[in-house]
């Protein structure tokens, strides 16, 4: 019993809404490979992005503590 598989299809959104989907065999085996590549930094630049808003998040917190010892320097001067 041989399976059918369905072909693998990759989708491009334009700036002005359009949004086309092709099979690979529609494509260069070049195309194919860039639109691979693509998803695979698209997928790299939302990790990167989680990682920086946690980053984010930690820094603020960091900062504010260490804010308080400065802003007791300040009382202390005056």
């Amino acid at each position: 019993m041989s399976e059918t598989k369905e072909p693998r299809t990759y989708t491009m959104s334009f700036e002005d809404g359009k949004t086309v989907e092709k099979t690979a065999e529609e494509l260069t085996p070049e195309q194919v490979f860039a639109c691979e590549k693509t998803g695979a930094l698209n997928n790299e630049i939302g990790r990167l992005n989680a990682t920086l808003a946690d980053n984010i998040v930690l820094r603020d917190h960091y900062q504010a503590i260490a804010k308080v010892g400065f802003e007791e320097a300040e009382e202390e001067g005056e």
